[in-house]
């Protein structure tokens, strides 16, 4: 194994520094100062949110295999019902946020944020639909 000089260990443990978020900068995005700031907020929020989205998905999707013990014989079933619906949502979110994500891309910096927020917003609604399928 070969091994790296100790510049360029500490170079690269700055540039890690440098690009992962501080705990100070996630903890305190009520006081965002700069369009980046903003982002990088938005940004820790989507992730926040489809750690959320995974979790309500598993559980829905435990809650259907319930549901199809329950009620043998559907075809298909709740679970398969679930799985496709998650599978044609992703893209669907992703298609409702393109437009944002292309007017950034053509240089309407602020649209980048847009992107993000759309995603999550619409990452949080579909949570809000699974965790109402438990119910």
């Amino acid at each position: 194994m070969r091994r790296i000089g100790r510049s360029a260990a500490l170079a690269a443990a700055a540039l890690i520094t440098l690009a992962a978020p501080t705990r100070a900068q996630a903890e305190d995005c009520s006081r965002q100062e700069n369009q980046f700031e903003k982002t990088e907020c938005s940004r820790l929020d989507l992730e926040a949110a489809d750690r959320e989205l995974n979790l309500a998905y598993k559980i829905a999707r435990d809650k259907a295999r319930q549901m199809d013990r329950d009620m043998p014989g559907l075809e298909p079933t709740i679970d398969e019902l679930l799985r496709d619906a998650q599978r044609a949502w992703i893209p669907f979110r992703d298609a409702a946020c393109e437009p944002h994500r292309v007017l950034h891309a053509s240089g309407w910096s602020w649209h980048g944020l847009y992107y993000i927020r759309c995603l999550e917003w619409l990452t949080l609604q579909r949570t809000e639909d699974l965790r109402l399928f438990t119910e």
